[in-house]
């Protein structure tokens, strides 16, 4: 009877030893499974952030865009007044600039300034 007695006090004691490791082992996956939604909680947090934040940059980029295209449509349009014939003759008159009654060229082929 001593055999069984010992037999029964080894099963007891793995028993335990079983239980003790099942619970400890469940405590250790809960809490693995804790820091894991945690850690991803925060990932997800921080990258909601950065896709907000970037698109408030496009936003602003895309703003900045429009006002360049309305100025260079200004500009243009400034460019195309500025080299209007009218707004040619207007400047020459104000700057009391002559016509020119004859043209004169010169002849370069025929003389020569300097030679080796």
């Amino acid at each position: 009877m001593t055999k069984y007695l010992k037999n029964r006090k080894i099963s007891k004691t793995s028993k335990s030893k079983k239980r003790f490791t099942n619970i400890f082992n469940k405590k250790i996956i809960g809490f693995l499974l804790l820091i894991t939604i945690g850690i991803s909680l925060v990932t997800y947090l921080v990258q909601i952030n950065n896709v907000t934040t970037k698109g408030y940059e496009i936003r602003a980029l895309e703003d900045e865009i429009a006002q360049l295209k309305d100025e260079n449509q200004k500009l243009q349009l400034q460019l195309v007044e500025m080299q209007s014939m009218n707004h040619i003759s207007n400047k020459v008159a104000e700057m009391n600039f002559v016509e020119v009654d004859k043209i004169k060229y010169l002849d370069t082929s025929s003389t020569s300034l300097v030679q080796r």
